[in-house]
C-alpha cells in the first residue's frame, strides 16, 4: 500500500543507450526494477548482462543473429582507408563471430519497437505498473571534445524520441552533455522538446552536477524529464546539496591528479574529482619515500568516481579490454545522481515510498 491506501504499483525501467547502465543501478536503489535494455556495444552489453536481469532470470537486453552471407560483406576489407578503419572498429565493437561465419550482435535502438517493449514489460510484471524510460543518446557530436564528427550521431536523439513515442512511458528521463544548450545545437534541442510535448507530455530540463548529489566528481549534465499529461504531475528534479560534495582525497588515496583535458590542470586531494571520460583522469600521484609515484586510476577507482560506494558491487566480465572498460565507465551516468533523480520520481510523481538511502 502507498500513503493513500492504494496498492503499490511496481515501477519498471526501460533503458536505451544503456552502456554499462550505472543509470539503471541508481534507479534500482531508489526502488525501481529493470524491464528492458538496449545497448549496441558488445562489451558494454556483456557488462550489462553480467549485472542485470529480469524476474525471469534472463538479461534485460537482447542479441540479434546475423547470417553468414550478411557477415561475409562485413568481413570483406575496404580499399578506402577511412572505410576500412570504420569496418574494423564496427566488427570489434559490435559483432561476435561464430565458426560457421555467422555472428551475433546486441540490438541497436533502430532494431527495437517501443510498443513491443511495453508488451514485454507487462508480460514480465503484469498490467499494474508504471514505466520509466531512461537513456542518453551518444553525445559525440554535441561535445566540444569531438570537433571533427560529421553530425550523424545527433540523429540518435530522434531515435530516442521515436522510441519514446512508441513506448509511451509514464515518465522519461534523457541525459545529455550541457553543450546541447549551446547556440549551435539549440534548434535541435528546442525541436526535441516541442515534439516531446506534442506526444502528450509535460517537459522540463535542468543542468545537474553530480557533485551536488553526494558525489565526488565535477560532472555537469543536462537532464530532461517528460511526464505523461494523464498523471497530472509536473517534472521534478532533486534539490541540489552542494554541501554533500566530497573532495578527491576523501575517496581516493592520492596527493594529486591530472585530468588530461577540459582544464588540463594538476589538482590536489582537496579538489573535486574531474569529469570522468574514457581517458580522464590521466593519472593519480602519491608520494612514496618523499618522491611522487604516478599511476593510472584503476577501473574500480573510476567506478567510485561514478558513485560506486563501499558495500556496492558492479562486476566487469573477465577479459574485457581496458579501453572498453574505461569507455563504458566514462559514458555512464553517476549512480548517486541517478538515485536522486529516481527518488523524486518515486516520491513526487508516483507517490511511492523509497526505502533505501544512497
Amino acid at each position: 500500500m502507498n500513503k493513500y491506501g492504494k496498492l503499490q504499483k511496481q515501477v519498471i525501467v526501460v533503458s536505451i543507450f544503456s552502456g554499462m547502465d550505472l543509470f539503471l543501478y541508481g534507479m534500482m536503489i531508489a526502488g525501481m526494477k529493470g524491464g528492458y535494455a538496449v545497448e549496441f556495444n558488445k562489451y558494454a552489453a556483456a557488462m550489462h548482462a553480467f549485472n542485470f536481469s529480469g524476474p525471469d532470470g534472463k538479461p534485460l537486453l537482447r542479441w540479434v543473429f546475423v547470417d553468414a552471407a550478411s557477415m561475409k560483406k562485413k568481413l570483406t576489407k575496404k580499399k578506402d582507408e577511412k572505410k576500412e578503419k570504420k569496418r574494423k572498429q564496427e566488427l570489434r565493437n559490435h559483432y561476435i563471430l561464430n565458426e560457421d561465419g555467422s555472428a551475433k550482435r546486441p540490438e541497436a535502438i533502430q532494431d527495437v519497437d517501443g510498443r513491443k517493449v511495453r508488451q514485454i514489460c507487462h508480460e514480465l510484471y503484469g498490467d499494474d505498473i508504471y514505466i520509466v524510460l531512461i537513456g542518453g543518446p551518444s553525445c559525440k557530436d554535441f561535445t566540444k571534445l569531438h570537433v571533427h564528427n560529421d553530425g550523424k550521431r545527433n540523429q540518435l536523439v530522434w531515435e530516442y524520441l521515436r522510441f519514446f513515442d512508441e513506448l509511451q512511458p509514464d515518465v522519461a528521463v534523457m541525459e545529455e552533455v550541457t553543450d546541447l544548450l549551446r547556440e549551435k545545437y539549440r534548434d535541435i534541442y528546442t525541436e526535441f522538446l516541442t515534439k516531446a510535448k506534442e506526444c502528450g507530455y509535460r517537459v522540463a530540463y535542468q543542468k545537474m552536477n553530480s557533485l551536488h548529489y553526494d558525489g565526488v566528481q565535477d560532472r555537469w549534465r543536462l537532464i530532461t524529464m517528460m511526464v505523461k499529461e494523464s498523471l497530472d504531475k509536473h517534472p521534478v528534479f532533486p534539490e541540489p546539496k552542494p554541501e554533500s560534495a566530497k573532495r578527491a582525497g576523501e575517496v581516493f588515496d592520492l596527493d594529486h591528479f591530472y585530468s588530461g583535458h577540459f582544464e588540463a590542470k594538476v589538482k590536489n586531494a582537496d579538489h573535486y574529482m574531474c569529469t570522468v571520460t574514457s581517458s580522464s583522469p590521466e593519472w593519480f600521484s602519491k608520494r612514496v619515500d618523499g618522491k611522487p609515484v604516478y599511476r593510472s586510476p584503476s577501473p574500480q577507482e573510476l567506478l567510485c568516481a561514478q558513485g560506486l560506494k563501499e558495500g556496492m558491487e558492479y562486476k566487469i566480465p573477465e577479459g574485457t579490454p581496458l579501453d572498453q572498460q574505461k569507455l563504458a565507465i566514462g559514458n555512464a551516468v553517476p549512480i548517486n545522481m541517478a538515485y536522486h533523480i529516481g527518488r523524486v520520481i518515486m516520491e513526487m510523481i508516483f507517490d511511492l515510498p523509497v526505502e533505501n538511502e544512497y
